[in-house]
């Protein structure tokens, strides 16, 4: 990763495997997260949406009963592969816990 990507990033991202339900122009399926920031996530699917659709999402995080609901824009998709989302709607308080969880899993430097 060179250091102009890296600056880009406003939040810290955590690489993980959990479940994600998407719903998307009348369509829902069950995907994979790869990460997952305060700001959005990425999504392996061999169908991603196309850049700009926004999706209703449904999800959890590991070693928490917490349910998660926000609506996410697609920013970018690799074909036939993933899809990166960013956040639209997501209450102040579940992108607190997201942020936690983050931190908590791999802390910030110093």
């Amino acid at each position: 990763m060179t250091p102009e990507r890296a600056e880009r990033r406003a939040h810290p991202r955590l690489h993980l495997v959990a479940k994600v339900e998407v719903e998307a122009q009348g369509r829902s399926f069950v995907a994979v997260v790869r990460n997952i920031s305060a700001g959005g996530m990425q999504i392996y699917t061999a169908h991603p949406a196309a850049v700009g659709e926004r999706l209703q999402l449904v999800f959890g995080l590991p070693d928490t009963d917490q349910v998660f609901r926000a609506t996410g824009v697609v920013r970018n998709v690799l074909p036939n592969s993933a899809m990166g989302v960013q956040f639209e709607h997501l209450s102040d308080a579940d992108a607190a816990a997201i942020r936690a969880f983050v931190n908590k899993t791999h802390p910030p430097d110093k």
